[in-house]
């Protein structure tokens, strides 16, 4: 889901946005948008914000714009639960990486700021990616460290199995929206005592 605004400029390597992969044919219900339909204009105020998709081969990427919109654990579970598997990854504003990863109905990963969590921690699929981009706090910080938004990028395609390119991204940009609640994850995350 990502909201059209107009004319949407193409998406850059980095968010914020929340870009997801699934599985799972029309996802739009998951995310429980409060327009069930596509608006060619969405409103983005505190509340709301937007998702817009593209089908690529195997399943659907979504975008979402501001960085606050990204979907839930819950979501990320259902997701699973209809196409096998699901996974985000979001920069936002404050340069927070998120990835969060579901299979079959369970969540499998997920951390607000996953760059700093030892890849030891991720699904073994997962690790060597994970370590490109981890920022070990005990060692000095080198130059050697990837970009998180673009390693989570790549562990969507390898978690999920679609092939996301920025050509899908901006198709998905370029799509109507479905105005949905913002916030939803991080309520989650207060909700559970993470935040």
């Amino acid at each position: 889901m990502q909201p059209t605004l107009g004319p949407q400029p193409s998406l850059p390597r980095q968010g914020p946005t929340p870009i997801f992969g699934t599985c799972a044919p029309r996802p739009v219900a998951a995310l429980d948008p409060t327009q069930p339909t596509p608006q060619d204009r969405v409103d983005l105020d505190g509340d709301h914000t937007a998702w817009s998709f593209h089908e690529i081969a195997g399943g659907v990427v979504g975008v979402e714009p501001t960085g606050y919109g990204d979907p839930t654990r819950k979501v990320l579970v259902a997701l699973s639960r209809i196409g096998g598997s699901a996974a985000v990854v979001r920069d936002d504003i404050d340069a927070m990486v998120r990835f969060g990863a579901a299979t079959d109905g369970a969540l499998v990963f997920d951390d607000d700021e996953y760059d700093y969590v030892e890849p030891r921690h991720f699904p073994r699929h997962l690790r060597a990616l994970a370590s490109r981009a981890w920022v070990d706090l005990d060692q000095p910080l080198d130059d050697q460290v990837e970009d998180a938004f673009t390693i989570g990028r790549e562990m969507v395609s390898v978690h999920t199995g679609l092939k996301v390119t920025d050509a899908d991204i901006e198709a998905a940009s370029a799509a109507p929206g479905y105005q949905s609640p913002a916030l939803g994850y991080v309520e989650e995350l207060v909700a559970l005592g993470e935040d």
